[in-house]
């Protein structure tokens, strides 16, 4: 198993953009749809719908300012590598 870190975005953000040699770091498990659930970044395919267990998280979620209230929509983003 690999080593992992936590980190911000705007952390991650500047390593990718100023990264040099080294190591090949991937942001994981982040939760975008639940810290901007104005912004529509989830949609699931036909195939898997209706998404039942993140509309329960959504249910649980409602009227609660917890942005770290989990679901099970993460956004996994890294260089090729």
């Amino acid at each position: 198993e690999r080593p992992t870190r936590s980190m911000q975005v705007s952390e991650y953000a500047s390593w990718w953009r100023d990264r040099g040699k080294g190591a090949l770091l991937y942001l994981k498990d982040w939760h975008l749809t639940a810290e901007f659930p104005d912004f529509n970044a989830y949609t699931p395919p036909a195939i898997f719908s209706p998404d039942w267990l993140n509309e329960w998280y959504d249910h649980k979620r409602a009227g609660s300012d917890d942005v770290t209230a989990r679901d099970y929509r993460f956004a996994y983003i890294g260089p090729a590598g």
